[in-house]
C-alpha cells in the first residue's frame, strides 16, 4: 500500500509539473501580446498630448488677440454702462413718484372724509334749537374728548416703545448681516485655499520628478513640456534656479541659517527660469501659460540673461566674515552670474551676532570694501553708515514653512497636509459661526415682525382715535353760533388743502408721465447701442476669433477625453499584464515545488493520466492509509463517547439556567424603567410647582398665568400663557422682552436649584439685559431665595455692580467689587 501511495504521489507531482509548463508557455505568449498592445495606447497618448499642446498654444495666442480686439470697444462698453446707470436712476425716480402719489392719495381720502363729516355737522348745527340740549351734548363731548386723548397718548407711548424695539432689532439684523457677509467671503477664500492646497497635494503625489515639485506643484509638468519642445529654443532654458543651488557649510546643517539664506534670495527667485534671448523668452512664456494659465499668480518669472558659460570675476569683501555666496554651492555658471547680477550675493555679509554687524557698519571708515549690507543669524539687516547718515537696521520677516533648498518631497507634503488640516478646521469653525449668525438673524427677524405687527395695529388704533377726536372736536369748539362759524372756516381751510393736494397729485402724475417717457427713450437708446455694438463685434474679427477659440477649446476638451480613454485602456492592459506576471510566477513556483517532490520519488517522465485523475487516486490511497490503523481500542472510544455525552447534558442544563436568568433580568429591567419614569415624573412635578410659585408675581404684571411644561419624550421645555378667559397659547421665550425673559429664566433656574443638591451655585452676568426696575426686583428675589438655603453657597457675578443689595445688612451676605485695571 505504501509503495503504491509513493508511486502515485510521484506521478501526480510530475503531472502537475507538465501541466504547469503548458500553462506557463501559454501565459508567456499572452504576456508578450499584452506588452505589444500596451505600446499602441502609449503612442496614441503621446501624439494626442502633442496635438493638445499645440491647441493650447493656439488658444493662448487667440486669447491675446481677443483681449486686443475687446479693448477697441471699451468706449462703447462704457457708454452702455453709463446708459444702464441712468436707466436705473430713472427707475428709482419713478418709484419715488409712485410712493409720493400713494401718500397724497391717502391724504386726499382722509380730507374728503373730514369734509363730509364737517358738512354734516354744519347742517346739524343749522337745525339745532334747544340750547340746554346743546350744553348737555357739549359736556358729553368734552368727556369723550378727554377719554380719547388719554387713549391716544397711551397708544403713542406704546408705538414709541415698539418703534424703538423694531429699530434695535433692525440695527442688530444689519450688523449680523454685515458680519455674516464678511464671514461668508472669508469662508469662500478659505475654501478656495483648501482647493488650491488639495490640488497641489494631488499634483505632488502624481509627480514623477518629485525633486522639482518642492519648487511648485506644476514645475514637474512644466519641465516635461520644456524637454518636449527643446527644438523651439536657441538654447535650453535653465530652471528652476533652486534645482541648481545647494546649501553648504553651516547652512546645510543649521535649519534657521538655511531659512535666512533662502529669505534673502527669495522663493520667487528659486522658482524662476533663465533664457538666453527674447525669442526663447516668448517661446517659454507660451509653454508657461499653457501649463499655468494666463492669470495664475504662481507662474514662475522668466529672466533674460545672456548665457556666457563662465563665471563673473567678483571681488570679495575685505574682511574675515563670510559672504552670502560662501554658503551656496552653484555649479552652473549662468545661475551664479544671475544671482550676482540680481542679488549681489558676493557683497552681502552674513554675521552671527548683531554686535559683530554693528561693529562693521557703525563707522564709515570701518566698513569693509565691496559690502552693500550685512545680515545676521537672528534675521536683522544692517546698512552701513554714510557721510550724512548713521547705520540703519531693519528686521527681516522670515519665510514660513520648510526650507525649500533643504526640503524633500515628504517634508513638503507633510507641511502642506498640516496646512490643509488647519484650513479645514478654520473652515468648520467659520461654518459654525455662520450657522450661529443665521439663528440670531431668525430670532431678530421674529422680534422685528412682532414689533412691526404691533406698530401696524397701533397705527390703525391711532387712526381710529384721531378720527373720533376730530369728530368730537368738530362738535365742541364754542357755542352754536361760534361753533357754526368755526366749522365753516375749518371747512373752507380743508377745502383749500384738498385743492392743494389735488394740484400736487396732478403735478406728480405729470412727473410720472415725463419720467416714463424718458425711461422708454433711454431703454430704446440702450437697446439700439447694444445692438450696434453686438453687430460691430459680429462684423469684426472678434466673432471669428471667439468662434475659433471655442472650437479650439472643444478640440482641447475632446483630446483630453480621448487621452483619458487611452489612459484607461493603458491602465487596464497594465493590470492584465501584472496579473499574467503574477500567474506566471505562481506556475514557476508550482513547477519548482512539484519538481522537487517528484525528483525525490522517481525521475522525470510524462504520466499517461491527468493530474486530476492522479490526485483523486492519491487522496483515496491517503484516506485508506489513515483509516487503517493497527490495535484500535473500542473500549477507549466507548469511554470517550460517554464522557462527551455527559458533558453535553451538563452544558444543556447550564444553557437552560442562563435562559431563565435572562428572563428574570429582563423583568427586573422593565420594573426599574417603570420606577425611573415614576421618579422622573415626581421630580418634574416638583420643579413645575416651584416654578409656578416663583412666577406668580411676574405673571400678575403680564396679566396672565404662566405655566411650565416639560415633555421628556420630545425632549423640550415650553411655557404656556393662560389669560382670564381660559385661552392658552404656547409662546417662544425669544418673543419676550429682555426683562421678561430674564425673570422667566431666573424662576426656572431657582426651581431647578431647589431640586438639585450642588453645594455651590453661581450665576454670571445675570442682569445684562435688564432695566433698573426689573434688575432690582430680580436681585431681591434671588437674594430671598438664597437666604432660604443657608446650607448652600450662592455666587452672583454682575458687571453692573451691586447697588440694589448694598443696603441689606445680613451676616451671611458679602459683596466684593473688583476694580477694572485702566
Amino acid at each position: 500500500m505504501n509503495k503504491e501511495f509513493n508511486e502515485t504521489k510521484g506521478d501526480y507531482a510530475w503531472a502537475r509539473v507538465h501541466e504547469a509548463r503548458l500553462v506557463l508557455e501559454k501565459g508567456k505568449e499572452e504576456l508578450k501580446a499584452l506588452e505589444a498592445k500596451k505600446k499602441v495606447p502609449a503612442a496614441k497618448i503621446k501624439k494626442m498630448q502633442e496635438e493638445c499642446q499645440d491647441f493650447k498654444a493656439q488658444a493662448a495666442e487667440l486669447s491675446v488677440t481677443l483681449d486686443e480686439e475687446n479693448a477697441k470697444y471699451q468706449q462703447q462698453e462704457e457708454e452702455l454702462e453709463s446708459l444702464r446707470e441712468n436707466l436705473q436712476l430713472l427707475k428709482e425716480t419713478q418709484n419715488e413718484n409712485n410712493n409720493r402719489l400713494r401718500t397724497e392719495n391717502v391724504t386726499k381720502n382722509s380730507l374728503d372724509a373730514e369734509l363730509k363729516y364737517i358738512q354734516t355737522q354744519i347742517t346739524n348745527l343749522s337745525k339745532a334749537e334747544n340750547l340746554a340740549e346743546k350744553e348737555r351734548m357739549e359736556q358729553i363731548r368734552q368727556m369723550e374728548l378727554e377719554t380719547l386723548n388719554a387713549r391716544k397718548a397711551a397708544l403713542e407711548k406704546e408705538k414709541e416703545r415698539e418703534d424703538l424695539a423694531r429699530e434695535v432689532q433692525d440695527r442688530e439684523m444689519q450688523q449680523e448681516k454685515l458680519a455674516k457677509s464678511a464671514e461668508q467671503q472669508n469662508l469662500k477664500k478659505i475654501e478656495s485655499q483648501i482647493q488650491d492646497v488639495q490640488r497641489e497635494l494631488d499634483e505632488m503625489g502624481s509627480s514623477s520628478e518629485q525633486h522639482l515639485a518642492v519648487f511648485g506643484s506644476k514645475i514637474p509638468q512644466l519641465d516635461r513640456e520644456i524637454k518636449r519642445n527643446l527644438n523651439r529654443f536657441h538654447k535650453p532654458p535653465i530652471g528652476p534656479l533652486g534645482a541648481h543651488i545647494k546649501l553648504e557649510g553651516e547652512a546645510g546643517t543649521n535649519t534657521e541659517l538655511g531659512r535666512l539664506i533662502e529669505t534673502e534670495i527669495g522663493r520667487h527667485m528659486l522658482s524662476c527660469y533663465l533664457v538666453n534671448d527674447d525669442n526663447d523668452r516668448r517661446e517659454l512664456l507660451k509653454i508657461v501659460n499653457s501649463v499655468f494659465g494666463m492669470r495664475d499668480p504662481k507662474k514662475p518669472k522668466i529672466y533674460t540673461s545672456r548665457f556666457l558659460g563662465r563665471r563673473h570675476n567678483v571681488t570679495r569683501p575685505g574682511c574675515r566674515e563670510k559672504a552670502l555666496m560662501d554658503y551656496l554651492k552653484i555649479e552652473n555658471a549662468n545661475v551664479f552670474n544671475h544671482l550676482v547680477d540680481q542679488k549681489s550675493i558676493e557683497s552681502i555679509l552674513v554675521c552671527r551676532t548683531q554686535e559683530t554687524a554693528k561693529a562693521l557698519m557703525t563707522y564709515e571708515e570701518r566698513v569693509p570694501r565691496n559690502v552693500q549690507y550685512t545680515i545676521t543669524h537672528d534675521f536683522n539687516r544692517f546698512f552701513p553708515a554714510k557721510k550724512n547718515a548713521s547705520y540703519r537696521s531693519y528686521y527681516i520677516e522670515p519665510i514660513h514653512g520648510a526650507v525649500t533648498l533643504k526640503s524633500t518631497m515628504s517634508s513638503i507634503v507633510q507641511e502642506k497636509s498640516k496646512e490643509l488640516r488647519s484650513l479645514q478646521e478654520h473652515c468648520h469653525a467659520m461654518r459654525e459661526e455662520i450657522n450661529k449668525k443665521d439663528r440670531s438673524l431668525q430670532s431678530f427677524a421674529a422680534e422685528k415682525k412682532r414689533a412691526s405687527d404691533n406698530i401696524q395695529r397701533i397705527r390703525m388704533d391711532l387712526k381710529k382715535v384721531s378720527t373720533e377726536i376730530t369728530k368730537v372736536k368738530a362738535q365742541c369748539d364754542n357755542d352754536s353760533g361760534d361753533q357754526l362759524d368755526n366749522l365753516r372756516a375749518e371747512y373752507q381751510i380743508k377745502k383749500e388743502n384738498l385743492q392743494e393736494i389735488n394740484n400736487n397729485i396732478q403735478s406728480s402724475l405729470d412727473k410720472k408721465a415725463e419720467t416714463g417717457r424718458l425711461l422708454k427713450e433711454k431703454d430704446a437708446e440702450l437697446k439700439r447701442k447694444r445692438d450696434d455694438l453686438n453687430k460691430a463685434k459680429a462684423d469684426s474679427e472678434l466673432a471669428e476669433s471667439n468662434k475659433s477659440l471655442r472650437a479650439l477649446e472643444n478640440k482641447i476638451n475632446r483630446k483630453g477625453k480621448e487621452i483619458k480613454n487611452q489612459e484607461k485602456i493603458q491602465k487596464k492592459l497594465t493590470e492584465m499584464s501584472e496579473d499574467k506576471k503574477r500567474k506566471i510566477k505562481e506556475h514557476e513556483k508550482i513547477i519548482k515545488e512539484f519538481s522537487d517532490i517528484g525528483s525525490k520519488i522517481k525521475e522525470e517522465f510524462v504520466p499517461d493520466k491527468s493530474a486530476k485523475e492522479l490526485n483523486a487516486k492519491f487522496m483515496n490511497l491517503k484516506e485508506k492509509l489513515e483509516t487503517k490503523k493497527d490495535g484500535e481500542d473500542v473500549e477507549e472510544l466507548q469511554k470517550n463517547y460517554t464522557e462527551l455525552f455527559t458533558k453535553h447534558a451538563e452544558l444543556n442544563s447550564e444553557i437552560q439556567a442562563l435562559q431563565e436568568n435572562f428572563l428574570i433580568i429582563q423583568q427586573m429591567q422593565k420594573d426599574r424603567k417603570v420606577k425611573m419614569i415614576f421618579i422622573r415624573r415626581h421630580i418634574t412635578n416638583i420643579v413645575r410647582r416651584k416654578f409656578n410659585e416663583l412666577i406668580k408675581r411676574f405673571a400678575k404684571k403680564l396679566g396672565c398665568e404662566i405655566l411650565l411644561r416639560i415633555n421628556h419624550e420630545n425632549k423640550n421645555l415650553t411655557f404656556v400663557f393662560k389669560n382670564g378667559e381660559e385661552e392658552r397659547s404656547n409662546t417662544d421665550v425669544s418673543t419676550l422682552s429682555g426683562g421678561e425673559k430674564s425673570y422667566t429664566q431666573m424662576c426656572l433656574i431657582c426651581a431647578l436649584w431647589d431640586m438639585m443638591e450642588p453645594p455651590f451655585r453661581c450665576l454670571d452676568e445675570w442682569d445684562v439685559f435688564l432695566d433698573s426696575v426689573n434688575r432690582k426686583d430680580i436681585a431681591r428675589e434671588l437674594l430671598e431665595f438664597s437666604l432660604k438655603k443657608l446650607d448652600k453657597q450662592f455666587i452672583f457675578i454682575s458687571p453692573q455692580g451691586a447697588t440694589d443689595v448694598k443696603n441689606i445688612k445680613h451676616p451671611l451676605v458679602k459683596i466684593t467689587e473688583i476694580k477694572k485695571n485702566s
